[in-house]
Parts: structure tokens; sequence; C-alpha cells
């Protein structure tokens, strides 16, 4: 049993947030193998705010069995993140209308960013994913210092790791195995723990091919591990 706020989920898999791929086609599917909560494709602010084919098939009408859904806004621009701000709200209501939760996926703004757009738009159905790595490969922010100030706003999480960039802010770092890079997935798990999450370690490892499974497959048993470590059920 899984639990994302208000949500109880029956089956510990669900579908994560993929540029291109988790449109509405692979969720249902993914939903049809057990899955029983989906993340949208991730949604970059500017398109969001634009009319057009790729806004209609990011935000258009929900298949009534494509239930409970979340959603990743990626963006870094001021200007065009408020206009997406707003889109979002707009979004998150609609959300509510049907009872959805809506989550935002830590990516390229600062958590000091994504904390006054939440406090702002101030929607109960809205929440955070919180991905470490992405903090550290996008160059926005220490992981854990972000983790503690989003804290009352996450919903569910990505189990990840990267390493900085020699350069934080103009070059990506790189995404590595769990418990190879610099996000410190034993403090990661037990600062979610102290702010009494109680969702989803979702694991994310973004290659392709038989060393993905090999990866997945040693992230597991390094979260038991941790779990194990720390006294966490």
């Amino acid at each position: 049993m899984l639990n994302i706020g208000s949500l109880q989920l029956d089956f510990p898999v669900v579908q994560a947030a993929l540029a291109g791929y988790s449109d509405a086609p692979m969720r249902l599917i993914a939903r049809q193998h057990g899955a029983p909560y989906a993340l949208q494709e991730v949604m970059l602010d500017k398109l969001i705010v634009q009319s057009g084919r790729v806004r209609a098939r990011l935000l258009g009408r929900l298949d009534p069995r494509d239930h409970p859904i979340g959603g990743q806004l990626l963006g870094a621009r001021p200007p065009e993140f408020a206009e997406a701000a707003d889109v979002v709200g707009e979004v998150a209501d609609y959300c509510a209308g049907l009872g959805l939760t809506m989550n935002l996926e830590t990516g390229q703004e600062t958590a000091g960013t994504l904390l006054h757009m939440l406090e702002s738009l101030n929607r109960d159905n809205l929440g955070v994913n919180f991905d470490p790595a992405n903090m550290i490969m996008y160059g926005s922010g220490e992981p854990l210092e972000a983790l503690r100030k989003v804290g009352a706003h996450i919903k569910s999480c990505h189990c990840k790791d990267a390493v900085w960039s020699d350069t934080p802010g103009k070059e990506w770092g790189k995404e590595v195995p769990l418990g190879q890079g610099d996000v410190n997935i034993e403090q990661f798990v037990a600062t979610l723990h102290e702010l009494g999450y109680a969702g989803p370690l979702t694991i994310e490892r973004e290659i392709s091919g038989d060393q993905q499974l090999v990866d997945i497959k040693a992230a597991i048993e390094l979260l038991n591990q941790v779990k194990a470590k720390l006294g966490i059920a």
C-alpha cells in the first residue's frame, strides 16, 4: 500500500514522467499492467502558455480511466514560468473537479521559486514530486536543503542520483546509478521520513537496455538496506 497525500494506492509501481513518451496511450497501457498512478509528460512552461497542438495534447481532455494523474512543469525564466503557473492553476482546478491531485516535479527552477508558486496558487490538490538528482543535474540547488524547503508539499518522489557538473547552472550534471552520486541517498530517505513522508520511493534510471534493469535491481537492494538501517518499515 502506498500513500500520496490522501491517495491510497494498492500496488507499489507507478508510471514516471517521460518527455515525449508518457502520453495518454502509454499511461493507459501502464495502468492495464497494474500501475495505479501515472505522471503526465514533462511540460515545458513556454509550450504550456502557447496555444497549439502541443498544448492541446498535454492539457487535453483526460480519459476517465487515466486517474489519478500527476504532472511535471519545467522552466527557469520567471516571465514564462509566471504565465505557466497561471495555467497550472487552471489545470489544478480542472483536476480538483475530477478528484485528482497534480504534482509538479523539481527541475530547473529553485526550491524557492517552486515554493513561491505553490504558495501563490494555494491549491489543496497541487503538490511536489521531488527528484533530488534533477536539482544536481540542472544546478538548481542542494537537494537536501531544497527537500526541507518544500517538504510540506511533497506527495511523491524519485530515487535518482547524479553528480554535479564542473559549472553548475551552465552545464548539466550527469545521472548515475543510485548511491554512486552526490545525492546522499541515506540522508535523503532519512529526511523524507523526518518530514513525515509515507509515499512511494519511485526508482528512476534514465538509460535503456539491460544495464537499466541491473541498476534498478541494485537500487531496490540499496533502498531496502537504507530503510532497514534507519528502522523504516
